[in-house]
């Protein structure tokens, strides 16, 4: 759009010719163009809503809770969704390590145009996880991700990075501080 301005400007400035006319139809024609794309990417694609939602933070022996909320804006012949939880270490040599994995899938949903599908999933967190951080030495880093599976579109994927915080201290006195 402001390459067609500019050849506008520059065609008043210097006198319209054949040059000028030439490039301000060529810019127009790619701008036609890449509006076309973007359209026909987006009437493509089978979903009008594809959320993702979790649990922000966690701690050791407790649970991330996940959930994906999808409304189809064509009919889908069947779409899974697949949870997972997995701890990542990258030390000072950038090399990641894996340290923890777990996943849940779900079963297989046919939708038709305006259907909605919501799935969730518990991903328990071990007693003896290790807690997030990040140093000039390395990082330790919980993702949650969500693998939306659907048949003729592929896979669409989101992943969240999750908090895993050490648990808040007991009272020793009790709860009414007495």
């Amino acid at each position: 759009m402001i390459g067609g301005l500019l050849f506008w400007h520059l065609g008043g400035f210097y006198g319209w010719s054949l040059p000028w006319t030439v490039g301000a139809v060529a810019v127009g024609a790619l701008v036609l163009r890449s509006v076309g794309s973007a359209l026909y990417f987006l009437s493509r694609h089978p979903f009008a809503v594809c959320d993702f939602g979790l649990s922000e933070a966690a701690v050791p022996g407790g649970t991330v809770r996940c959930a994906v909320r999808i409304v189809a804006r064509r009919p889908v012949a069947a779409a899974s969704v697949r949870f997972s939880l997995t701890a990542e270490s990258r030390g000072a040599s950038r090399e990641t390590r894996r340290l923890f994995s777990e996943e849940r899938e779900s079963a297989r949903a046919a939708l038709e145009v305006g259907g909605e599908f919501e799935e969730g999933a518990d991903l328990p967190v071990p007693e003896d996880a290790p807690f997030s951080y990040r140093s000039f030495e390395g990082r330790l880093r919980w993702l949650a991700r969500a693998e939306v599976a659907v048949e003729d579109y592929g896979t669409f994927a989101e992943e969240i990075e999750v908090l895993m915080a050490p648990p808040p201290p007991e009272d020793p006195e009790g709860e009414d501080g007495e």
